[in-house]
């Protein structure tokens, strides 16, 4: 008897020695696939030296920020570069990857003869209208938000709705990343029953909307992702910069490629803003107050 209950005993403790680590495995948060979100941004090189001496470093009109090997500090005021970093809680992009575009040689200087000059009747003056200010939202483009746009095939005005309601464009990214692997799991089940045929893979403002929405509700992007049923695998992170882009710049420039260590990753974005379909001033979702949603 003394002998059964030992035996009992120490098939429960085997029991739940082997269930506990699978309970804690079934009650992690699983973000990691959507905490660090890598974008790419073009654009000319720009040095902005404030009151206190701090000097803010742009490309593109995107402030970009150091990581653990590299200093934007470094580039150089007017040149043309293409920068992959990650996408920060204020908007900025920490630097991963640079690449440069090669110094031209310049041609010779060729001798002109000097043309008469022509008197010009002087134009009238024309008044510039002001530009569009949002409260404390970004204006009617911007280039994170054109990105974001391009690489989903939607209307930017919608993601600079989104931005303006109060959602940082790393959530926003994220809510779009999300959208596409549940629209793409629901492909593969569509072509199952369609013999085998794929079909349009279509993403809406409106799906990234409805998880932005749960976020700003105040649910957690683990169990987001949790309930979408999409498999975190399938959010493979640094999707979003390999669309549309190449190793050439506008003007069919070619670049060199520099990489530098990640470092810290960003986490969730933030943003404020009086646009768009919530109120945007609180830093809250919703679909409240507001006129940046069109169509």
């Amino acid at each position: 008897m003394f002998k059964t209950r030992i035996l009992i005993l120490f098939v429960m403790v085997f029991m739940l020695a082997v269930a506990l680590p699978t309970m804690a495995q079934d009650t992690t948060d699983d973000t990691a696939d959507l905490e660090t979100i890598e974008i790419t941004i073009s654009g000319t090189v720009e040095f902005i030296v404030a009151d206190d001496g701090t000097t803010t470093v742009l490309v593109g009109g995107v402030v970009v920020s150091a990581s653990e090997t590299f200093n934007p500090m470094g580039l150089v005021p007017g040149s043309y570069v293409e920068i992959t970093g990650v996408l920060m809680d204020d908007d900025s992009v920490m630097v991963i990857t640079v690449n440069f575009a090669p110094e031209e040689t310049p041609d010779p200087e060729e001798t002109e003869t000097p043309e008469p000059e022509e008197t010009e009747t002087p134009e009238p003056d024309v008044t510039e209208e002001a530009p569009i200010v949002l409260g404390n939202c970004v204006p009617e483009t911007h280039p994170v938000a054109n990105r974001i746009a391009n690489a989903y095939d939607v209307d930017v005005a919608e993601v600079i709705a989104m931005h303006c309601a109060g959602n940082g464009f790393g959530n926003i990214a994220r809510a779009f990343l999300l959208a596409e692997a549940a629209a793409e799991d629901a492909n593969m089940d569509d072509s199952e029953s369609v013999d085998g045929e794929d079909t349009e893979l279509i993403i809406t403002p409106e799906d990234a909307w409805a998880y932005l929405d749960l976020h700003g509700a105040g649910m957690g992007w683990g169990q987001i992702v949790q309930e979408s049923g999409v498999h975190p695998s399938e959010l493979a992170p640094g999707r979003l910069r390999n669309r549309n882009t190449d190793d050439t710049s506008d003007d069919g420039t070619e670049l060199d490629t520099q990489s530098t260590s990640p470092g810290n990753s960003g986490n969730n974005g933030r943003g404020n803003g009086n646009n768009g379909r919530g109120n945007g001033n609180n830093g809250n979702n919703g679909r409240g107050n507001g006129n940046g949603r069109n169509g």
